[in-house]
């Protein structure tokens, strides 16, 4: 099951996926409490397989680039996870990055039941 919110944020980020561009969105993170605005690489939408999520939510995975703020609250540079339903204001910016981080594993099948778009690899 998908929410009509999550379908949208889908056909909103997906194209940024293909085409390489930094996405912005505000982030309400009750895991570690960090609500806030997040810079990221999208690089993959997909539904966690039901083993890794109680609900199979449907989530973002992206390269966080974190501001000079963030840095200073020691957030640190690395791949995240954003469960889509908690993203909100999503802006699609106009810089994009050419090639993916080390680390990014867009055929792990054990993680992802369905993987809605996923940027092509091209790793540094």
């Amino acid at each position: 099951f998908m929410t009509q919110y999550e379908r949208n944020l889908i056909d909103i980020i997906c194209p940024a996926i293909k085409a390489k561009k930094l996405v912005r969105f505000w982030y309400n993170d009750k895991t570690e409490d960090k609500i806030d605005w997040r810079i990221i690489e999208p690089h993959q939408i997909g539904k966690l397989r039901p083993e890794k999520s109680k609900d199979e939510s449907i989530i973002l995975t992206g390269w966080f680039l974190p501001t000079q703020d963030q840095v200073w609250k020691c957030w640190d540079e690395n791949w995240k996870n954003y469960i889509v339903e908690r993203i909100s204001k999503v802006e699609i910016l106009e810089q994009s990055y050419r090639l993916t981080r080390m680390g990014y594993q867009p055929e792990d099948k054990k993680r992802m039941s369905i993987v809605y778009c996923a940027t092509s690899e091209r790793v540094i």
